[in-house]
């Protein structure tokens, strides 16, 4: 099970998803206070919690759940495949939800500027690595089905 390609990825994808949800992906700052948005909490200047985003929280545990479930199912493959879908699913629902539904937003009227933080950027790691964890799935599935056919 874990000398599997496609496990490890589904681990690295697990354990990426954790780490870049603490990475700061942007960070307003206003004439009044700076805003450090990551992918679970916004935070101000002085590093006081202002506001969880309870639906990237969901998200992230659930994906992290479906991706554990994946690993242990490594006997049945389709539903493997299927199942990897759907944690895609939930990794780019992720990605939209940190990033287009912010549910924190400071006042516009004073925003002096906008970085975007390397969160943002790293944030496609785990739906990336799960895909090629579906590629190595239907891999060993071919494989499986072309040993059966010459048996």
């Amino acid at each position: 099970m874990i000398q599997r390609i496609q496990t490890l990825l589904l681990l690295l994808a697990i354990v990426s998803a954790f780490l870049i949800s603490n990475l700061n992906f942007a960070t307003i700052t206003s004439s009044i206070n700076i805003f450090k948005i990551n992918g679970i909490v916004t935070t101000d200047k002085a590093d006081f919690v202002l506001h969880y985003n309870i639906i990237s929280i969901v998200l992230l545990s659930l994906s992290s759940l479906v991706g554990l479930i994946i690993i242990f199912l490594y006997k049945n493959r389709v539903l493997q495949i299927r199942i990897a879908r759907f944690l895609f699913l939930l990794y780019t629902a992720f990605i939209a939800v940190a990033f287009l539904i912010p549910d924190f937003k400071p006042e516009m009227d004073d925003i002096i500027s906008t970085e975007v933080g390397i969160g943002a950027y790293l944030s496609f790691i785990p739906a990336l690595l799960t895909l090629l964890a579906i590629r190595y799935i239907k891999r060993d599935e071919e494989l499986v089905r072309a040993a059966n056919r010459i048996r």
